[in-house]
């Protein structure tokens, strides 16, 4: 050969070369089965079969995050019963990995049709312990007749039955088949379509407790007044005119929401709250009743709370979290976080439905059901 022929330092010279080129083609080579790796993500289509396992991953909800339209994930059982969530990809602003199989059943549900009266059709529907994305849509198609007038959708916790939301109901007679819509805004555990003629009203977590005296918030309000401790931005008087509340525009005009801010979680709590602050806690637990109050475009739940609490005299903490971009409510008539345990703080939720983002992130829209309530674990005694 050649090569054999050439002096020894060339030879080096070359072999050096060689190893260079090599190194430099697997290192192409890596590029290009990393590149390929990226590309993998599936992107989703309007309409998407659920896996067998269940999983949408973070990746493929990133891909519809803040896109206007809907998108479809179907599945179905062995029974021949269908489902459908339906996601607002305008409504998801942190993108989370869901898991969207089910498991649906009429089966052993006798227990629950005698807490409701009886009812003649009960499914037991349980889903995945996920982070909602957004509040999506269900859609259950069963393969037999519901001659039901009203359907409620309920979970049911210390052998007591509580209605979340009311669900759609519409018959085929002719293909024989019940088709139930109705709105997610909890996950995690077994929840239950009741359907009847005349089901008894499914006690509602929300109702007893909005009766209370407003004496209660009057008194925690002025509660509120008298303290001024561990405050990085709090609201001002009473007699400061509600932000949200724009007089130039027509009663025809305006927006309108409710707000409610409660802390009866603390109730049975009590051994674990800072004993400083067990006078800023209301009796009845409700620190602001339900209340309707009007808004300008574009305000946010975070400027609704901001607005109300000047408006009442309630005092209201909050700091801006560069990191997320938004502000996050520290402390609400001087109930602070880790004041009632390790797991204690304010949560928000909208229309039933608890975002997994910053209040100051959430648009209001009209007619929204805002809900401030002090958690002592995480959400999950809510």
């Amino acid at each position: 050969m050649i090569v054999a022929n050439l002096p020894k330092n060339i030879k080096k010279y070359i072999a050096m070369l060689l190893a260079i080129l090599v190194a430099m083609m697997a290192l192409v080579g890596c590029a290009e089965t990393t590149e390929s790796s990226s590309d993998d993500t599936e992107l989703l289509e309007t309409y998407t079969q659920i896996p067998q396992d269940g999983i949408i991953t973070q990746e493929q909800i990133a891909s519809i995050a803040g896109q206007e339209g809907t998108w479809y994930f179907t599945g179905s059982i062995e029974d021949g019963i269908e489902y459908s969530w339906a996601y607002d990809g305008s409504m998801i602003q942190n993108p989370v990995e869901q898991n969207l199989k089910l498991a649906l059943t009429e089966d052993g549900t006798d227990e629950i049709k005698k807490a409701a009266e009886d009812a003649p059709y009960c499914l037991a529907v349980t889903i995945a312990d996920m982070y909602l994305a957004a509040a999506p849509t269900l859609t259950i198609v069963l393969p037999t007749v519901w001659e039901a007038q009203r359907v409620v959708y309920c979970i049911y916790e210390d052998e007591q039955l509580y209605e979340l939301s009311d669900a759609a109901i519409e018959v085929d007679e002719e293909a024989k088949t019940t088709t139930i819509t109705l709105t997610i805004n909890k996950a995690g555990g077994t929840f239950y379509v009741l359907g009847g003629g005349s089901i008894a009203e499914a006690k509602e977590n929300e109702s007893d407790r909005d009766t209370d005296a407003s004496s209660n918030q009057d008194d925690a309000s002025d509660n509120d007044k008298d303290s001024g401790t561990k405050q990085s931005s709090s609201s001002a008087s009473s007699d400061e005119t509600d932000k949200s509340q724009s007089n130039t525009a027509s009663e025809d005009e305006e927006n309108t929401c409710t707000i409610t801010i409660r802390c009866d979680t603390i109730l049975d709590n009590m051994d674990k709250l800072d004993s400083s602050k067990k006078e800023f806690v209301p009796s009845s637990g409700v620190i602001l009743k339900k209340t309707t109050v009007t808004y300008d475009e574009g305000d946010t739940v975070f400027d609704i709370l901001k607005a109300v609490c000047q408006k009442k005299g309630i005092h209201m903490s909050s700091q801006y979290t560069p990191g997320y971009g938004s502000y996050y409510v520290e402390g609400i008539n001087q109930l602070y976080e880790f004041d009632c345990g390790e797991n204690s703080g304010w949560i928000y939720s909208v229309n039933g439905w608890t975002p997994n983002y910053g209040a100051s992130e959430y648009t209001v829209e009209n007619g929204d059901v805002i809900s401030w309530e002090y958690t002592c674990n995480l959400g999950s005694d809510l």
